[in-house]
């Protein structure tokens, strides 16, 4: 688990792969949905999108790191729960952002199980050229049973591989 200082400390490098993704990916209208963000950590994500003035209402964090959650400096509806057991109905969540966590994720099955029929997942994976192929090769066939729509790779200081998923 990483610690608040630690994960904050990488705040310019992740606002520079978020610019990425929202010129990669028309994320407004996913948004109007009901969405959580499995992994929110301090919410630097929704602080970013927040500060371009797109709305983050319909956003339930969640994390099972309470002091990351603490420190969140947007306000937001949120679940201290770890996302291998998700406390929520199926079929819930619109949208479902899991930004730089999938790999701590051992059940994606509850990802899934949560993920209404049609939903869109956001995922993203941090890499390097030696395990690229292979982390690209793990999740699709994690989410095999998805239909992908869009992917594309982020080279800054770290390298990030980024999915949009929907679910049939």
């Amino acid at each position: 688990m990483y610690s608040d200082k630690i994960y904050n400390s990488w705040k310019p490098i992740q606002n520079e792969k978020y610019k990425q993704i929202v010129k990669n990916i028309d994320i407004r209208p996913l948004l109007k949905l009901p969405t959580a963000d499995i992994g929110i950590g301090s919410g630097i994500f929704e602080e970013f999108l927040q500060k371009r003035g797109i709305e983050i209402k319909n956003i339930i964090g969640v994390d099972k790191n309470v002091n990351m959650i603490k420190n969140q400096k947007v306000k937001l509806k949120n679940v201290i729960a770890d996302a291998n057991s998700l406390p929520f109905k199926d079929n819930i969540f619109g949208f479902i952002i899991c930004l730089d966590t999938i790999h701590l994720i051992k059940n994606v099955k509850e990802i899934k199980r949560v993920l209404k029929n049609h939903g869109y997942l956001l995922l993203s994976t941090f890499c390097n050229r030696e395990n690229k192929g292979r982390k690209i090769k793990k999740i699709k066939q994690q989410m095999k049973d998805l239909d992908l729509i869009k992917e594309f790779t982020i080279e800054s200081k770290e390298m990030e591989i980024v999915f949009l998923y929907r679910k049939r």
